[in-house]
């Protein structure tokens, strides 16, 4: 039976891959690393941000790797820094050129990810989904385990 768990993790490492390389391969024009472009979505969401480390949370690296991509979307224009009210945050802006890479690359997630689904039923996603849930929240419960040990 553990070799089948192992088995099914495999399988879901390897999708999980074979996805990142699929958007890689159709963004590439862009010019953005991964990093980058989850950079550039998150600040699309939040419109504006007073912290690297907010930033650093959510894409879960180190705040040094996250001034490098800082460094890099405002050299490129798709980001602007202005130093805050007391010098101790930069507020982090995306331009208009930024949201417009979001926007073109958000059509290009949502057409791979409607034909990696298109033979699925309504519901076998609402199972598929259900179970993705299951699997991510016990390995919630693991992390919170194993971070309380």
């Amino acid at each position: 039976m553990e070799e089948k768990f192992l088995l099914e993790m495999r399988k879901m490492i390897k999708i999980q891959k074979k996805h990142k390389s699929l958007i890689e391969s159709k963004t590439s024009c862009f010019g953005l690393h991964t990093s980058h472009h989850r950079a550039l979505m998150y600040l699309s969401r939040k419109g504006s941000l007073l912290s690297q480390k907010e930033l650093a949370q959510h894409l879960e690296i180190t705040p040094a790797a996250v001034t490098g991509i800082l460094q890099k979307l405002e050299l490129d224009g798709y980001i602007e820094r202005n130093l805050g009210e007391d010098n101790r945050y930069n507020e982090i802006k995306i331009t208009e050129e930024g949201k417009n890479i979001v926007d073109k690359t958000r059509v290009i997630f949502c057409e791979i990810d409607k034909s990696v689904f298109e033979s699925f039923t309504e519901d076998e996603m609402n199972l598929l989904l259900s179970f993705l849930e299951r699997i991510s929240d016990n390995m919630e419960g693991e992390y919170t385990n194993e971070k309380m040990a």
